[in-house]
């Protein structure tokens, strides 16, 4: 049997996922490994559902992200909403009963004022102020 994460946080991106999955990895659940040449957002989100070359790996490739067996793991990608499809196959062909105690927490946003807070995002670092009053 693989252990798969007890716990997915998935949503919109600038909706909160991250507040909320530092909140729960401060708690006590352990982050997803980062492999070789990988991004540093990847210790909260394991982008395995949602990159299909992730996905094609398998699911021996997904557990081993979450190797601490003493802790409940947490996955907090936001883009696993639309594949909600490959989770529910993924943990049933884990089994163990994982896909019925899988917890998902889902966070949404309006979504006028999620693309302002994703634009401000990337180009005020590039400089270019806007005025949203």
């Amino acid at each position: 049997m693989v252990r798969l994460p007890t716990v997915q946080i998935i949503g919109a991106q600038k909706a909160g996922t991250s507040a909320v999955a530092n909140w729960l990895f401060e708690g006590g659940y352990s982050r997803p490994l980062i492999f070789d040449e990988e991004p540093w957002y990847y210790s909260k989100e394991a982008h395995f559902f949602d990159i299909d070359w992730n996905y094609n790996l398998g699911l021996e490739y997904y557990a081993s992200r979450f190797r601490d067996d003493e802790l409940p793991a947490l996955d907090a990608t936001p883009d696993t909403l639309a594949f909600a499809r490959r989770v529910r196959d993924t943990y049933e062909l884990a089994g163990d009963d994982q896909v019925i105690n899988l917890k998902i927490i889902v966070i949404l946003r309006d979504p006028v004022l999620r693309e302002l807070s994703l634009y401000t995002t990337w180009r005020i670092p590039a400089g270019i102020w806007i005025n949203l009053s």
